[in-house]
């Protein structure tokens, strides 16, 4: 009984408030969530956790954990999970890592790493939206031509993606003057800064 006196004083604070204690983290809501899917200590109050879904601080100083849970029975917090949950989905990246052998300074290949991230459909629709610039840019297509391509990819390729895919000929030409000729700008530039560039009057 001591112990447990002891232990509540350490989480209460004159007042009556109640600190967060990070082994709520491991307690579920009520949709079977554990609470660190979505919530950590708040960084700017000892008295609070922090939803990473809502990007909101939820106070625990009245009745601790039951607070945190109770954001969670939220309509706002239930669709932000839902929206979480629908637009990500997870891909393995393998990063192939390498290792010296003996005393040289040779590396030879060692075993690969797997990682697990996390793709949103926004990063996979900019990265479609780069490709197709890309090969407009390799092939010598006509910005016309990217006209209306959403509508024909939404009907060969239905799916997140195609839906938030959006290209004209406008938007081409504004990848091509401030996206990526201006990524491309920088990379000669970085590439050549050690080089001097002499320009010659020839009569």
């Amino acid at each position: 009984m001591a112990h447990d006196v002891k232990k509540l004083l350490t989480l209460t604070m004159p007042g009556g408030k109640t600190k967060f204690n990070p082994s709520w983290l491991e307690k579920q809501d009520a949709s079977g969530r554990t609470l660190s899917l979505w919530c950590k200590k708040d960084p700017t109050s000892k008295f609070a956790g922090y939803c990473f879904v809502c990007l909101k601080s939820v106070s625990c100083s009245n009745s601790g954990a039951a607070q945190l849970i109770n954001h969670a029975d939220g309509q706002n917090h239930k669709n932000n999970i839902k929206q979480t949950h629908d637009n990500t989905q997870k891909r393995f990246v393998v990063t192939p890592s390498t290792s010296a052998q003996g005393g040289g300074d040779k590396e030879k290949p060692a075993a690969s790493t797997f990682k697990l991230q996390t793709v949103t459909t926004k990063d996979q629709v900019r990265s479609a939206e780069i490709l197709w610039a890309l090969k407009v840019a390799t092939d010598g297509f006509s910005f016309r031509s990217c006209d209306n391509l959403p509508t024909l990819f939404q009907s060969m390729f239905p799916g997140p993606v195609s839906q938030e895919f959006s290209m004209s000929r406008t938007k081409m030409s504004y990848i091509f003057s401030d996206g990526l000729g201006s990524y491309f700008r920088k990379e000669i530039a970085e590439k050549n800064k050690n080089h001097k560039v002499s320009i010659h009057n020839s009569i």
